[in-house]
């Protein structure tokens, strides 16, 4: 028994979040049901372990391939930058350009919210960060002053697109 098997008894089925993914399990599972001898116990069981063995492969096999995505990325942006280019039309249909971005982090919220006042910004302290973050890029491109306890930083952007 699980720690909610008594609660959860009376508890009506929660809908899954996302409808999409939803509608292709729906289709997996009348698949597989199709077979009356998948739909006991034991032959699931089965089924599930070697679909777990093989998502834990292929996972292994993706955070290799991010590291290595993320090698050739890096070395691209020096490249880029060396050779003065900011895209490449590639023949297989498609363009790759590196571009800057800025980062922003809040070390002292507190400071910030002091900040805001001085400047006007009571309104938007209870944004989130993403709305911080835009204001301070904001500002930056407008050459307007940065709090101190917020810390700016740059690096690159990979686009990558069918062109």
């Amino acid at each position: 028994m699980g720690l909610y098997s008594k609660v959860a008894v009376g508890l009506p089925r929660a809908e899954p979040r996302d409808g999409k993914h939803q509608a292709a399990v729906d289709k997996r599972k009348a698949e597989l049901s199709q077979a009356k001898e998948m739909i006991a116990p034991a032959p699931l069981a089965k089924l599930y372990a070697s679909l777990k063995a093989d998502k834990a492969v292929l996972e292994a096999e993706e955070k290799a391939l991010s590291v290595n995505l993320a090698a050739v990325e890096q070395l691209m942006w020096g490249a880029f930058e060396s050779a003065g280019v900011e895209s490449l039309r590639l023949d297989v249909g498609y363009v790759i350009s590196v571009s800057p971005a800025i980062s922003v982090s809040v070390a002292d919220r507190a400071a910030l919210n002091d900040w805001a006042r001085q400047n006007g910004l009571q309104d938007q302290l209870t944004l989130p960060s993403p709305t911080i973050e835009s204001i301070m890029k904001e500002r930056l491109l407008a050459g307007a002053e940065i709090p101190a306890c917020v810390t700016l930083g740059s690096y690159n952007k990979t686009n990558f697109r069918k062109g």
